[in-house]
């Protein structure tokens, strides 16, 4: 990293202030290190600590002064950074007690498969907050409205969005959220209300893995071994009914809906909030 540091030879260690400790007792060079490889243009890097960091401080505000401060639990995924044990230290270390406040199999649960003493990741699924319908309506609605902005030239004020760096799809994902309006509030709500159901099953399976729940694995693994199609029923958001929702248009993007499909439009788009 000579070109931000010095010459040859030179290190984070070496520059003034460099091992002055920071508010957790860290070394200012390591916050200096993870800054720039957060940030650079290619391969930018996110340390796993500084996701736990996030997580962990996001939820303490959310639940502050509520009558679960003390005792809300949470969940990551299979992460395999995540489990290491210098990242598992990060958080008893940082923040005593939380390692206790994550969702994961005890005793013998999931005994025997790789998941056993881990999160199990999606099967069986307990991150249901999106994952049915939330996310697939996100994606559709950012290719939808990216696509409405494509039918201005390069250079058009109006061509507000694009998918060429992280930086412009970081802004179509936060525009088609905040702006656009999707996923909606009732799509979201109709995704946690399922929640209950995916528990029964958890339950049902003695809270091993749930059978047939990852889908996507196992039509993959279908298809490689020359099996054939999904053997199980399509979820909500795979289905056709689905894919052929009326999409908000962006406020600023109705121009470009019209000059495509019309003043009146072939269906009802609608204007984000």
């Amino acid at each position: 990293m000579k070109r931000k540091f010095g010459g040859v030879g030179l290190g984070y260690e070496d520059q003034p202030g460099a091992m002055e400790l920071d508010a957790w007792g860290e070394p200012m060079w390591k916050q200096a290190a993870g800054q720039w490889l957060n940030t650079r243009s290619e391969d930018a890097k996110v340390c796993v600590t500084d996701l736990i960091d996030h997580m962990i401080t996001k939820s303490k505000k959310i639940y502050a002064g509520t009558d679960m401060e003390g005792h809300f639990l949470m969940f990551h995924d299979a992460l395999s950074q995540w489990n290491q044990k210098e990242a598992q230290l990060h958080i008893k270390t940082r923040y005593p007690g939380f390692e206790n406040r994550f969702i994961k199999p005890v005793g013998t649960t999931c005994f025997g498969t790789i998941y056993h003493n881990m999160p199990p990741g999606n099967s069986p699924e307990n991150a249901r907050g999106l994952d049915s319908f939330g996310f697939a309506d996100l994606e559709y609605a950012m290719c939808f409205n990216c696509a409405l902005a494509w039918h201005y030239p390069y250079g058009d004020h109006r061509r507000i969005f694009g998918q060429g760096t992280p930086k412009e799809v970081w802004h179509l994902m936060e525009q088609t959220w905040t702006v656009v309006g999707v996923p909606t509030n009732a799509r979201i709500t109709e995704d946690i209300s399922g929640w209950e159901r995916v528990c029964e099953k958890i339950i049902e399976a003695k809270g091993c893995i749930v059978p047939d729940e990852n889908f996507r694995t196992g039509r993959r693994a279908r298809k490689m071994h020359g099996e054939g199609g999904r053997k199980t029923k399509l979820r909500k958001r795979d289905r056709k009914s689905t894919h052929l929702l009326d999409l908000p248009v962006h406020p600023a993007l109705m121009g470009a809906y019209e000059d495509l499909m019309g003043p009146e439009g072939d269906g009802a788009a609608a204007e984000g909030p």
